[in-house]
Formats: C-alpha cells, structure tokens, sequence
C-alpha cells in the first residue's frame, strides 16, 4: 500500500527514522539506505524456520511525498484454497493465511503510526 502526502513540509530523514525504529520495536532487524531522494528500510524477521520480510520506500517529490509499505509472500498455498486442501495440504494453507493476517496487522498498526509521526512532524 502507498500513502502520498501533499504540502506537507517534514524532515524525511526523521521520518525514515521513527518508521525504522517502529519496525525494530516489533522485533525486526532493520537497514535504512538513504538515497537523493528516496529512503529504503528493509527490515526482517524470523518466526520458527520463516523469514519474514518488510520493504518501506520514502519518496520525496517536489511538493509532496510517499510511503510505501510492502511485504514478502513468498510462494503459498493460501491462494490455492480448496485445491489444496483436497489434496492433503489444508495446513500449508492456513499457515499462508496466518502470515497473511500478520502482516495486515502489521500494515495496518504501521499505518496508524506513520500518520501520527507525519502530523507530529508537520508542527
């Protein structure tokens, strides 16, 4: 998902940092690149034999920028539903799905967080 903020006037650099560390919070390893325009956060995680990965890109425009928020699916079976419950795989299914309820949560407490920081920014 991608948010774009528009007359909005704020330290990027303090926003990078403030998300980077949200991400750390929630016990993922993180690495922030700064580029001329734009900022990087990787961030990962791992949970039992998985590795979980979040990807947050920081754009600067020219009266105006975006954050964008997205994270790793890697190969599931949770798209693949009935078909693969019928033949045997029904917890590779609901193991997709609760990835995938994890990582809605996740987007949408980041959300929440990156709107807080950018009004607190804006002062």
């Amino acid at each position: 998902m991608r948010y774009r903020w528009v007359g909005k006037a704020i330290d990027l650099d303090a926003l990078g940092m403030s998300l980077e560390g949200f991400l750390a919070e929630k016990g993922f390893l993180t690495n922030r690149e700064c580029q001329k325009n734009a900022q990087i956060i990787l961030a990962t995680t791992r949970e039992k034999e998985k590795v979980m990965t979040v990807c947050v890109r920081i754009l600067r425009g020219f009266n105006d920028f975006e954050v964008e928020f997205s994270f790793g699916r890697g190969k599931s079976f949770a798209n693949k539903g009935l078909l693969a419950t019928l033949l045997g795989f029904g917890f590779l299914v609901k193991r997709g799905l609760d990835d995938q309820e994890y990582f809605e949560k996740l987007e949408k407490d980041f959300w929440v967080f990156a709107n807080r920081r950018v009004a607190d920014l804006a002062l």
